[in-house]
């Protein structure tokens, strides 16, 4: 359906002010969004600049750091597949094989996580 509405010239102060109150309230239901997502714990799935993170590990570490709480391998599988993030050939299986081995890279070697008994967490700052 279409509907016709009848427009009006402004003038440009007006417009401007107009112009104004529209973006204030477009960020005031992008703040509002935001929050319920953090409420429900949802998070963006992208990354820096709107792109999904370029390796496994990365990944990986933005689904443990964005969640907040020790995960488990397949908590960790279920929150990527949910994201549609591309998964490596081999379906679910792969994709288990791909995380458990970021998860032991990002443990061991690179020492930014951390595994306890409910699952892997981010590593805490020694002060």
């Amino acid at each position: 359906m279409i509907r016709f509405v009848k427009t009006r010239t402004l003038n440009l102060p007006e417009a401007q002010r107009l112009l104004a109150e529209a973006i204030e309230a477009a960020n005031e239901v992008a703040n509002y969004l935001s929050g319920l997502s953090a409420t429900l714990g949802l998070s963006d799935s992208r990354g820096v600049n709107g792109t999904v993170p370029n390796t496994m590990a990365e990944r990986v570490i933005k689904i443990v750091f964005d969640m907040g709480k020790p995960l488990k391998p397949k908590a960790i599988v279920d929150r990527y597949e949910l994201l549609g993030w591309p998964a490596p050939e081999g379906g679910r299986q792969k994709l288990y094989e791909a995380v458990a081995g970021s998860l032991s890279y990002l443990v061991n070697r690179k020492k930014v996580l951390e595994k306890t008994k409910k699952g892997y967490s981010m590593m805490e700052e020694k002060k």
